[in-house]
């Protein structure tokens, strides 16, 4: 490649970088040299370094274009705006890795599913790239045909396990699905190996609903996901997330700590979900997240 360029030109060796097509993408010189004049085995050196380098930068731009596309398929596929629903006001947020991650599955919807009550799921489908980004739309499509008949969390989501068996054994997804009666307060729920949502009562405690555990989607045939209820005081606030919010540099346990002591102390911006949303992400990832994050906010009354 340092063939198309004078090896030496007083003090001066320069290589070329290119592509797998041979095109020109950069030029490397080397300058004032300390001892002596560049030689034939100086050339040859650069010539190895720009090639190794060529391909390290035309790799960096074919991973940042798919990422791009991922994102983009990603976002595309995730609510556009969340239903308005009496009783419950709803805010949600997604943040895709930085740079160096590549875009997950991680999603979230809310939709009304008759008689006043509003179904709230947040999942994550295992993978990363547009692949998962596709295979997500499918969950979430699938999700959505599945819950709008109102059945209890348990039935939309042992349909939706039986829906990723038959994809292939290499497809898996976690979730947490529960559906809210704002008028009373009743909530029943199925975690499919999801990290359980995170309560904040009007006193101002915090409790995480660990209730009603199951395994991963599509990882075992045959078993059956089991539904567990709980209840929500008017002005509790509920907190659905990724695992990427409470994993991104730090053990799950203290992420889940810190999400916590996070929440307890959200006094001043408790009735804007959105600064909640916003708050929460600054206090527990930053500006750039280590992985994708889906954070689903509620708060009932």
């Amino acid at each position: 490649m340092a063939g198309d360029i004078p090896p030496t030109r007083d003090g001066l060796l320069a290589a070329l970088l290119t592509d797998r097509g041979g095109r020109a993408i950069g030029i490397v010189h080397l300058l004032d040299k300390v001892d002596g004049e560049f030689t034939d085995n100086d050339e040859s050196l650069l010539a190895q370094l720009a090639q190794i380098a060529s391909v390290a930068i035309e790799n960096a731009h074919l991973y940042e274009r798919e990422r791009q596309i991922a994102e983009t398929l990603q976002r595309s596929l995730l609510p556009d705006q969340l239903p308005e629903i009496p009783g419950v006001t709803v805010a949600a947020r997604y943040l895709p890795g930085g740079v160096g991650v590549q875009v997950g599955g991680d999603w979230y919807d809310v939709i009304p599913v008759g008689e006043g009550r509003v179904g709230v799921a947040v999942g994550d489908v295992v993978g990363r790239g547009a692949t998962a980004a596709a295979l997500m739309g499918q969950v979430r499509t699938a999700f959505r045909a599945c819950a709008l008949a109102g059945d209890p969390p348990q039935v939309v989501v042992n349909r939706l396990d039986a829906l990723l068996q038959a994809m292939g054994s290499d497809h898996f997804s976690t979730m947490v699905y529960l559906i809210l009666d704002p008028a009373t307060g009743q909530l029943q729920m199925v975690r499919a190996g999801h990290p359980p949502p995170l309560v904040r009562g009007p006193d101002g405690r915090t409790r995480f609903l660990r209730a009603g555990h199951g395994v991963p989607l599509g990882a075992f045939p045959g078993i059956t996901q089991e539904g567990a209820t709980d209840r929500l005081e008017p002005g509790s606030i509920l907190v659905l997330y990724t695992d990427g919010l409470v994993e991104s540099g730090q053990w799950i346990d203290e992420g889940s700590e810190q999400l916590e002591r996070s929440l307890r102390d959200i006094e001043g911006t408790a009735k804007d979900l959105d600064a909640v949303c916003q708050r929460l992400l600054s206090e527990m990832i930053g500006e750039e997240p280590a992985d994708d994050v889906a954070l689903l906010v509620l708060r009932l009354g």
